[in-house]
């Protein structure tokens, strides 16, 4: 009973986490249809990271109906945050090495 909040909240984290990841993955690039450099690591990275929302929520929500232990949950909930934390950590990598587009 004690992990199903826990659980339902982590899973409207990952939804709203993953629907905003998929709102800046649709305005990627320049009107065209151009992507710089950056922009395709972006892509990918923004696409994993839904992927990994998508996932997150579904595991969570099962655990919250299935009520099943908090150490669970928060294992779930961290794995989230570390592997989210690793995608941004490439994505600055990538914005600072890579070809971004900007000109003068």
């Amino acid at each position: 009973m004690r992990a199903r909040l826990p659980a339902f909240v982590l899973a409207v984290i990952a939804v709203v986490g993953g629907a905003f990841a998929v709102s800046t993955l649709q305005l990627l690039g320049f009107p065209d249809g151009h992507l710089t450099e950056v922009d395709r690591v972006d892509q990918t990275l923004l696409t994993v990271f839904v992927t990994m929302s998508a996932a997150t929520a579904v595991v969570s929500t099962m655990l919250g109906v299935t009520a099943k232990r908090l150490n669970a949950v928060r294992l779930i909930a961290v794995g989230w945050v570390v592997l989210g934390v690793a995608l941004l950590v490439l994505h600055l990598v990538a914005a600072s090495t890579l070809e971004s587009g900007g000109g003068g």
